[in-house]
């Protein structure tokens, strides 16, 4: 099985978004290693969405990975909007990433204009 990191090197005119990103606890060494290696990989993402994710974990999320690859994500219909917006907008997170992680990732990823 392919790693993230070979599908990034493989593919590396698309970019990819692991799901539910949000809910990895940061605990261990391999978490750790798999998220920073957005860092060396400008086509992969994180998205934010996961149930699990308790405080200060999208502050590790952003410290390992890189505010320029972390995408909101709402989880929906699972979860409200607000519910996953809450943990952005209330992170001690300063205003530049939470307004490149609520929307100017997905505009500059998705190549939207406007």
């Amino acid at each position: 099985m392919d790693t993230w990191p070979q599908q990034c090197r493989r593919y590396p005119r698309a970019n990819l978004i692991v799901a539910h990103a949000g809910g990895l606890p940061l605990v261990n060494d391999e978490e750790r290693r798999f998220v920073s290696a957005c860092r060396d990989h400008a086509n992969l993402f994180l998205d934010l969405a996961g149930s699990t994710m308790a405080p200060g974990q999208l502050e590790r999320l952003v410290e390992l990975a890189g505010a320029d690859h972390v995408l909101y994500g709402s989880d929906y219909p699972l979860f409200d909007f607000g519910y996953e917006r809450g943990r952005v907008d209330f992170s001690s997170l300063p205003q530049a990433k939470k307004s490149q992680i609520l929307f100017g990732n997905a505009k500059r990823l998705l190549n939207i204009r406007a």
